[in-house]
């Protein structure tokens, strides 16, 4: 079943001697379900075809397909962001050097969910 349509959240990735940026380190996500697309900033390295992106745990219900690559410098990622209460997911971001050896950090993303709403709302 098709997801709603949902907004794209630019993370940017770029490699500083030999060190892997994710830029925000921490991705705060909120109202709602999101694109996350990362885009490599840095010339010389590329996103692998599989394992670019590695929600660690699986966390199905939060992010419930496979990060889709989409060329050398982007791949993005669908999350559901569907919890009621914040909570952060650690994941993995992997490049490929001109050589083909990985480089890979570990930052967060932080779903901080939908707000709840009530009733009364509706007829505010």
């Amino acid at each position: 079943m098709p997801h709603p349509p949902a907004s794209i959240l630019t993370v940017n990735v770029s490699v500083v001697d030999g060190q892997v940026i994710v830029n925000p380190e921490t991705l705060p996500v909120t109202d709602g379900p999101h694109t996350l697309e990362f885009r490599l900033q840095t010339l010389g390295y590329s996103f692998p075809t599989l394992g670019a992106i590695v929600i660690e745990g699986g966390h199905k219900s939060q992010f419930p397909q496979a990060p889709v690559w989409v060329n050398a410098q982007t791949v993005t990622l669908f999350d559901r962001n569907a919890n009621r209460q914040p909570r952060s997911y650690s994941y993995r971001v992997a490049v490929l050097d001109a050589l083909g050896r990985r480089r890979c950090t570990d930052p967060t993303i932080t779903n901080e969910g939908r707000p709840v709403r009530l009733a009364s709302d509706a007829h505010a």
